[in-house]
């Protein structure tokens, strides 16, 4: 090989590379992927004896997340890890036009009660749709909607509310949180808007969602979807309530 093509081949080759990388270090929601970074609302460990509430969102290749996309699927999963004497509550809300849908909407407990021992407990979680969009030539009025624990359950058939939405966006930003006890945190969410109802003053898609800002992306959207986590201290034995209809009720806020 003459040594003037050796130059521009080794500069294309590591573009190359540099491309693919930054590619795959995509996640489901389609937006860049953050490896390692730690909420920064939330820092410090939790539970009485040290030990970390934490939650992960499941990353994958932006590839994969187009192709299944263009099958109508879409999907995002979590890891969380719940210590000894505390309880993970998981919930979806659904607003449609301003207003909480209770029918896509609802909620799990899984309670890492004293009969587990000191050992912590973790588990899986994910909020799926499957909308057949692109099976013809105009969206599916129907939806499958699954909230669910463990990969089980949850699963019914609803009014698709995303069907006539022209532009939405995704997020947060951030992969890992760690919780204190008693704080919410929006660890997703989905909010878009119609052509026709486009609304003035567009706030755009914020990296982290603070009840501020979460009202106001409920009033600004026609559609918001956020999946919250909170830890608490556990209120009795090991249980999993899995998709239970409407969001959760804690003591401390009643």
């Amino acid at each position: 090989m003459k040594k003037e093509w050796l130059l521009p081949l080794c500069v294309s080759v590591l573009a190359l590379a540099f491309a693919l990388t930054a590619l795959f270090r995509h996640d489901g929601s389609g937006l860049p992927a953050e490896q390692g970074t730690t909420s920064t609302a939330q820092t410090s460990p939790n539970a009485s004896d040290g030990a970390t509430c934490q939650v992960k969102r499941v990353t994958t290749d932006q590839v994969a997340f187009y192709l299944a996309h263009q099958l109508g699927l879409e999907a995002v999963e979590f890891n969380y890890t719940v210590p000894a004497g505390v309880q993970l509550t998981a919930w979806l809300e659904t607003y449609i036009d301003g207003e909480l849908d209770e029918e896509l909407s609802g909620h799990f407990i899984d309670c890492n009660g004293p009969e587990r021992g000191d050992k912590p407990d973790s588990g899986v979680f994910s909020f799926r749709r499957y909308y057949p969009k692109y099976a013809s030539e105009s969206p599916s009025e129907r939806c499958r909607w699954e909230f669910v624990p463990c990969n089980c359950g949850g699963v019914k058939w609803v009014n698709n509310p995303f069907r006539n939405l022209a532009s939405w966006g995704r997020g947060p930003h951030t992969d890992i949180w760690d919780l204190k006890l008693g704080q919410t945190e929006v660890v997703y969410y989905h909010c878009g808007e119609t052509e026709e109802t486009q609304k003035e003053g567009m706030i755009g898609y914020p990296g982290h969602v603070d009840p501020a800002k979460e009202a106001e992306m409920i009033e600004h959207y026609d559609v918001c979807v956020f999946i919250k986590v909170r830890f608490d201290k556990a209120r009795g034995p090991a249980r999993l309530y899995i998709s239970q209809p409407g969001l959760p009720h804690f003591p401390d806020e009643e």
